[in-house]
């Protein structure tokens, strides 16, 4: 695929990824409003717990679509790489209204471990029903492109513990409504507060190592390097570096040692061969190949 294709097919991602983010937009909406209303009538931690995460949900669709609008403007001489890294700052920013919201439901949830108020069962069990039916139409809807970007993935996975989190609100209805123990309620408050925060540290660790420039996880250097010294003319690979400068879009820059028996002329069509290579291997469309014709390794960045 040519460079001009690839940055065509990123740009049909992106477009796809909106139309799937405004769906599920729209249908957590929904669910939040009736979630947030049951749980004022009922009184209940479970599913103000539940609300307050489908309301970050609406947070983070509402920040990846902003994200997708200004990842495609173009390059400019002063950000050349253009906007693409927009996607994992706005990842951050839903990472910290995710911690937030985890925090304020144990706070919530503490107090209400000593006097826990009655609540209905019932209606819990049938707010959660109608979420399992919100929720799993949003993962299917999201499934396809899941790992084409990072809020997408952070959503997608989002949905996933939704999913958990409703089952916790059916058994705590379940409980409430054959035993009047209503302690259920905070303590699987407590327990979707948990599921959020260990979603998140998923999602902040991916975060940090992009922006650390840490090699993608689906890519192994060794066997770029390997990849490379295969190809006809290569004597050696130095200072080789992969990072991801947003989902989806690797990047590599190496210095190429050729063969003595390289005339000065072909050395351009074994960059060009090395470049095919790593599109094709790896899926590495940006690459920056320098040519040492003196050992260079003296001034390179230590390993």
């Amino acid at each position: 695929m040519s460079e001009q294709g690839f940055v065509e097919n990123f740009q049909a991602s992106l477009s796809k990824n909106r139309k799937n983010l405004l769906a599920v937009f729209s249908l957590t909406l929904l669910f939040f409003l009736v979630e947030l209303t049951i749980g004022f009538i009922t009184n209940s931690l479970t599913l103000l717990s539940d609300a307050a995460h489908s309301f970050t949900d609406i947070t983070a669709v509402v920040f990846s679509l902003l994200a997708i609008w200004i990842s495609q403007k173009p390059p400019t001489k002063e950000k050349t790489f253009g906007y693409y890294r927009v996607e994992i700052l706005t990842a951050l920013i839903n990472i910290t209204f995710l911690v937030v919201t985890a925090i304020f439901i144990f706070i919530s949830a503490y107090s209400r471990m000593h006097h826990p108020p009655p609540v209905s069962g019932i209606p819990l069990i049938l707010v959660a029903l109608f979420g399992i039916m919100i929720k799993g139409t949003n993962s299917l809807i999201l499934w396809k492109n899941r790992d084409t970007n990072l809020n997408v993935k952070a959503i997608y996975l989002d949905v996933l513990t939704d999913l958990l989190g409703l089952a916790a609100v059916i058994f705590s209805g379940i409980i409430m409504a054959l035993t009047k123990w209503y302690d259920a309620d905070p303590l699987f408050g407590a327990i979707i507060g948990f599921i959020i925060l260990f979603r998140t540290w998923q999602i902040l660790i991916q975060s940090v190592n992009i922006l650390m420039e840490a090699a993608p996880a689906h890519i192994d250097c060794s066997l770029v390097e390997k990849g490379m010294m295969e190809v006809p003319g290569v004597e050696a690979v130095h200072d080789l570096h992969v990072w991801t400068i947003a989902s989806g879009i690797e990047s590599l820059t190496a210095h190429i040692v050729l063969k003595k028996k390289i005339e000065p002329e072909h050395s351009a069509a074994v960059i060009t061969k090395i470049a095919s290579c790593l599109k094709e291997q790896f899926g590495i469309h940006h690459s920056t190949l320098q040519i040492e014709s003196t050992s260079l390794e003296e001034n390179e960045i230590s390993h």
